[in-house]
């Protein structure tokens, strides 16, 4: 486990040494024993976790053959594409300190310090470390101030603030009243600190946010990295965009591109059976309840009340849904689709499942025997769904609707 101290070592150039030889011996399952000719095992086991944790790391940061990580920190970071989306929110104040509140390995940290002055706060003493080492090797650490304290109780009177409130205390966690600290204690730096962001996982449940914000207007912000929705920014204070009304605004962010839609959530246009183009929208739009906006965007419509799944009569091209050209609706059976992908010559093929009992895997399984046969570039994909309660398979195309 690494430690402030084993992390100073390796940053010395004995320790830059012993990195060198964990990479080169890193598929090497004895990698750890073999290094102990030239460290001792603590220092020897660290140099081959941090090799694994910068490979691990390369989906999330540019230079993360360089920087410097824990597993857990490496987990709860957002990576260097949503801290720099969120930084921008920071600009108002690029003039004063702000605040990055349980700043674990710093991501966030760092991309306010591109702009100005940071605060850094947290309880963990690696985790400040981190932090200092990761803003000395990027040449930002004369722009970030370290703290060490637990929250609330520790933060620091600034204008403006990040807030990334651990969720793995006690194993992974959604629940509000469980992260640490909770969004009630988060909520209470009000008092000393007007605006504020705060991060929390894009599957928190809404009755929980009404209970836990009530009437504090705020802006509710998923954000998804090539598709995934990785999380829900609360933006409070000046952050946030508000709308007229009570009702908070709610926000879908798809990155790296950038394209937001914002609204307050619109009720389902009317149901209708599916036309000759299926719409998949992005998950930060379903997460964000604005399926029914994009829907009236688009002029589309769902084509079952229970799924998020949109119809249209032409190609649409936008970034916030996937575009497939499909078939009619058939009753699922395994031996009809294999079949239809025998016909097609189809050496591959993707399966979507959304309201269905059906597994992936099972229905590849049965499938493997026509697969094998076909063609590795042809790959259709299909929709193994329910309509109007039935177990129904859309066979279909992608065509690319605008999304990077």
């Amino acid at each position: 486990m690494l430690t402030p101290e084993l992390l100073g070592q390796l940053r010395m150039p004995e320790g830059q040494s012993l990195l060198q030889e964990a990479e080169r011996l890193i598929d090497d399952p004895f990698a750890a024993q073999k290094l102990r000719r030239f460290a001792a095992p603590e220092l020897a086991a660290a140099a081959v976790e941090q090799v694994r944790l910068r490979r691990r790391a390369v989906s999330k940061f540019n230079r993360a053959a360089q920087l410097w990580f824990s597993p857990g920190l490496l987990e709860q970071s957002s990576g260097e594409v949503i801290a720099k989306h969120r930084a921008q929110r920071y600009q108002l104040w690029k003039d004063v300190a702000v605040g990055d509140f349980c700043c674990g390995l710093g991501g966030d940290a760092l991309a306010l310090a591109a702009q100005g002055h940071v605060t850094a706060v947290d309880r963990d003493s690696l985790a400040l470390a981190l932090t200092r080492a990761n803003a000395e090797l990027l040449g930002v650490a004369d722009r970030i101030q370290l703290l060490q304290g637990e929250l609330p109780q520790a933060a620091p009177s600034v204008r403006a603030a990040w807030v990334d409130p651990g969720r793995r205390e006690a194993g992974r966690t959604r629940k509000l009243a469980a992260i640490s600290p909770t969004l009630a204690e988060v909520l209470s730096l009000r008092s000393r600190t007007s605006h504020l962001g705060i991060k929390l996982s894009p599957a928190s449940s809404d009755e929980e946010l009404e209970a836990e914000l009530g009437t504090i207007p705020h802006e509710r912000e998923f954000l998804s990295v090539d598709g995934e929705c990785r999380e829900l920014a609360l933006w409070i204070g000046d952050l946030a965009q508000l709308p007229v009304g009570s009702a908070p605004l709610r926000r879908a962010t798809l990155l790296p591109n950038g394209a937001t839609l914002a609204g307050i959530p619109e009720p389902f246009p009317a149901v209708r059976k599916p036309g000759a183009w299926l719409l998949e929208p992005d998950a930060a739009v379903i997460r964000s309840g604005l399926v029914g906006n994009l829907a009236l965007e688009l002029g589309a419509w769902p084509v079952d009340a229970r799924l998020s799944y949109l119809s249209a009569d032409r190609h649409v091209v936008s970034p916030f849904v996937r575009c497939y050209r499909i078939e009619a609706p058939e009753p699922f059976s395994a031996k009809a689709l294999g079949a239809r992908l025998r016909g097609f010559g189809a050496g591959d093929v993707v399966l979507k499942t959304r309201g269905s009992v059906l597994q992936p895997e099972a229905v590849r399984h049965q499938l493997r025997g026509v697969l094998k046969q076909g063609k590795a570039e042809c790959c259709p994909v299909v929709f193994l769904t329910r309509l109007d309660g039935r177990a129904v398979m859309i066979v279909g195309e992608r065509f690319d609707s605008g999304r990077n």
